[in-house]
């Protein structure tokens, strides 16, 4: 009975195929590359501490996106007010069906306490009932409910997910400054000096070495046209080497490990508009980093999605 009754409505859902050709396969992959390069040379003049800065790092990384099941409904984006509406009227005919449909399905609930498991007596029964069941105005205006609510919007949108990624980086930084500090009127020029590089340069992995499971993810709608998208960022510090030559008091020249990154930037998602298909899909942006010195600098970003 349960079986004649769901799968009846079952077979009333509708798939649509509008911009079908924007929508992948689930599980298809693609090829994002990101290439990051932040700079920032600069220098402070100032009489008694004037200092000067050139620093370059970069990343670049490849990851690999998966494809999920195409959807009706978005999940990197907020609802359109339509969508919010439509998901009202279909929950308001959902339960003016239910409603309308209780005294039926009472009587199905009693075919099946009288039958029990008997798979006979239950098709014997409804097919009886179904013969002498008089179609009452209210069962006519069930009937459009479910019609109704069989007619699902197709799929629209499709999330795409990181599944992994690689990359490598640079890093090369230099800094120099002095200071005219009470502490160095010993010096020459009463002054003290201090210079700092910073380079470094691999593969970006996971301490242990393992396969770097990726982050980032995009989503595409197809009636839009068009993708919000979180890229791929390095998942670990650049690791790098300090070489410090200082004749500060408190200071000693040497060389020590040292980590760095792309700046303080804050990374939101794009959205980018389809200009045609999603086999080959790029953009780029430049961002500035909220710091001093040295990390008040530039970030470029240069991306692409390719799809086989």
């Amino acid at each position: 009975m349960k079986r004649a009754i769901y799968g009846a409505m079952a077979s009333l859902s509708l798939i649509g195929t509008a911009h079908a050709e924007l929508l992948a396969a689930k599980g298809t992959k693609a090829t994002v590359k990101v290439e990051y390069v932040y700079t920032a040379v600069g220098m402070k003049k100032d009489k008694y501490d004037p200092r000067e800065w050139k620093v370059n790092r970069s990343a670049n990384i490849t990851a690999v996106f998966e494809a999920e099941k195409a959807q009706a409904m978005a999940q990197l984006r907020a609802p359109e007010a339509k969508q919010m509406a439509d998901l009202k009227d279909k929950q308001a005919t959902a339960l003016s069906a239910a409603k309308k449909m209780q005294p039926t399905m009472n009587d199905m609930m009693k075919i099946v306490e009288k039958c029990g498991e008997s798979e006979a007596c239950i098709e014997k029964e409804v097919e009886a009932y179904g013969n002498s069941m008089e179609i009452t105005p209210e069962l006519k205006s069930a009937g459009k409910d479910i019609e109704k609510l069989g007619k699902v919007d197709g799929p629209r949108y499709q999330l795409w997910r990181a599944v992994s990624q690689e990359g490598t980086y640079s890093v090369d930084e230099y800094y120099r400054g002095q200071t005219a500090d009470p502490a160095c009127m010993e010096k020459p020029g009463a002054r003290c000096h201090r210079e700092e590089t910073r380079k470094g340069n691999g593969k970006l992995t996971q301490p242990d070495g393992k396969k770097t499971p990726g982050i980032g993810s995009f989503e595409v709608d197809a009636q839009k046209k068009d993708i919000v998208m979180t890229l791929p960022t390095p998942m670990w510090p650049l690791t790098c080497t300090s070489v410090v030559k200082s004749d500060f008091p408190d200071e000693s020249s040497g060389s020590s490990q040292c980590t760095s990154g792309l700046g303080q930037v804050s990374f939101k998602p794009l959205t980018v508009v389809i200009p045609g298909d999603l086999k080959q899909l790029s953009g780029s942006q430049e961002l500035k980093s909220d710091g001093a010195e040295g990390e008040g600098g530039t970030l470029s970003v240069r991306w692409s999605i390719t799809v086989p």
